[in-house]
């Protein structure tokens, strides 16, 4: 934290680039100190997550805040569309997505499910790109924190989705199981590091959907693959068949999106995991 403190003093717009960055991490550091002396017995959670989740709301609004300066977040009808199986800008007066969203949007209209479920939907932005990209497909979407939920109903009034408040680490989720054909996660399981949270989680994933998983992370974090590949062999994933696949990210070259399948598919098959962790070494974003 004192490291941070020093880089805010010495570059305050490169490190610390809005309000809700700074008040995120001085609340951080508030709670940290307050625990120290004991002052406060607990906020959140004590927990290895890399976020507090009480706070984690500022951040994202940070986070969602700078990516807009380059990047657009909220699609409006025309603005892009689904051409030969590549998703294309069709609007020249918008700003590019950013390369992960796009590739994952891309990813999931070219495996055209009727049914998506996104966990941790955040404050619904990939929900409603996906309405407005095929406003056919049924979304479902969950999140644990009301906060984020609050955000969502605040940039998304009138989402064409079914929003829950769920935790996707809670052991039992029974009217879950099989809701879905395709199920993703954008940047979720990373974040997840208490005891064995994130298996939970992966088992959760796998479980809503009757078809796919499609996932952008930071690999780096877990072993994601050889997690997966367990909960298969012990039967906590309740599908027959696992394949794994990749797709490159066009911007970068580089792969950096995990396709699983309960059948056969045409995408690279996913034989070395580790391919997707060097795609991190090269920071590159995930947000």
């Amino acid at each position: 934290m004192i490291k941070k403190i020093i880089n805010f003093i010495k570059d305050p717009k490169h490190n610390y680039s809005n309000i809700y960055y700074i008040e995120y991490h001085l609340l951080k550091l508030m709670v940290r100190l307050g625990k120290k002396l004991r002052i406060i017995k607990t906020i959140g959670s004590d927990n290895a997550d890399m976020f507090n989740w009480r706070l984690y709301n500022l951040h994202y609004r940070g986070e969602l805040r700078e990516e807009a300066k380059v990047h657009t977040m909220s699609l409006a009808p025309g603005d892009y569309a689904a051409k030969n199986g590549k998703l294309e800008k069709t609007n020249p007066d918008i700003k590019p997505l950013h390369a992960n969203h796009h590739l994952l949007y891309e990813t999931i209209l070219q495996l055209k499910p009727e049914i998506v479920i996104e966990m941790g939907c955040g404050n619904g932005m990939h929900l409603h790109n996906l309405y407005v990209l095929a406003p056919d497909m049924k979304l479902l979407g969950t999140d644990k924190d009301e906060r984020q939920l609050a955000f969502l109903r605040e940039c998304y009034p009138d989402i064409k989705a079914e929003i829950r408040k769920i935790d996707a680490t809670s052991p039992l989720l029974p009217e879950l199981t099989g809701v879905a054909d395709l199920s993703f996660t954008q940047a979720v399981i990373m974040h997840i590091h208490t005891n064995e949270s994130h298996l939970i989680a992966l088992k959760n994933l796998f479980n809503f959907s009757k078809k796919y998983v499609v996932m952008m992370e930071r690999w780096k974090n877990h072993s994601i693959m050889d997690d997966i590949k367990k909960l298969h062999e012990k039967k906590l994933i309740s599908w027959q068949n696992l394949y794994f696949y990749y797709r490159i990210n066009e911007e970068t070259k580089l792969p950096h999106i995990m396709i699983c399948s309960n059948e056969p598919l045409s995408y690279n098959p996913l034989k070395d995991y580790n391919i997707l962790v060097e795609t991190n070494r090269k920071q590159v974003s995930t947000v």
